[in-house]
């Protein structure tokens, strides 16, 4: 059996070859307008107002709705202001990648007013304690849906204060918390090792992080049947 590359016979082979299509960049210029400056809840919450019916998240662990992802986030935030923890705080996630318990957890950790401080979850535990502590970190969401409160430090199991929240269970009553965040916040503190070896954290406020959403938004002409592929 002879086979033929796409160098040999690029027109007919290229031809049969699969394409993946993606949405096209809109025309430089469009829709400059810049829209006013907003927190990541902003945006979240008009997209829930929007779509509160359609699937927001489609993931191993969990199929969520918009409205679904809200009330288990807000249910979560709730937690979190119980023991606490809030507006100006910063909160560690170490969360596996991929699954819709991780967006509950930043939704949640960013409804409660706080900064979410992310390590993944395959990362050493010596390494999230060294990120969680120059961070500053008030306390930690982990896999399993449990919350760690110390000084900036992980608790061992048996020492956490645990909050048990179920991602396809409808929370009633989970609207009407009162946001806290103000574009000026940080929404998130990311790090990197940097050129020593030890990490340095970045922070991104809420109005950054909304302004490249809304941006991205104006570049790519996404639906609300369009499904995307997240890296997070």
């Amino acid at each position: 059996m002879s086979t033929t590359s796409l160098e040999e016979e690029p027109r007919r082979r290229r031809a049969s070859a699969d394409v993946v299509a993606f949405p096209r960049p809109r025309a430089a210029g469009a829709d400059r307008t810049a829209p006013a400056a907003r927190t990541l809840l902003d945006i979240f919450t008009a997209t829930v107002l929007r779509c509160s019916e359609k699937t927001a998240i489609d993931a191993p662990d969990a199929v969520l709705t918009y409205r679904e992802l809200r009330d288990a986030a807000i249910s979560l935030a709730r937690r979190l202001r119980e023991l606490g923890l809030g507006a100006g705080d910063r909160i560690g996630v170490r969360v596996p990648s991929g699954t819709a318990e991780l967006y509950i957890a930043i939704l949640g950790v960013l409804f409660a007013g706080a900064a979410y401080v992310p390590v993944d979850a395959d990362e050493p535990l010596a390494r999230a304690d060294e990120i969680w502590e120059r961070a500053g970190v008030k306390g930690v969401v982990e896999q399993g849906s449990s919350i760690a409160t110390g000084e900036g430090r992980q608790l061992p199991a048996e020492e956490a204060s645990r909050c048990q929240y179920t991602t396809h269970k409808r929370s009633r009553g989970a609207t009407g918390l009162e946001a806290l965040a103000r574009c000026s916040d940080d929404a998130w503190v990311i790090f990197t090792s940097g050129s020593t070896g030890k990490p340095k954290g970045v922070a991104v406020s809420h109005r950054a992080a909304a302004a490249f959403v809304d941006a991205e938004a104006q570049l790519w002409a996404i639906g609300v049947e369009d499904r995307v592929l997240a890296g997070l």
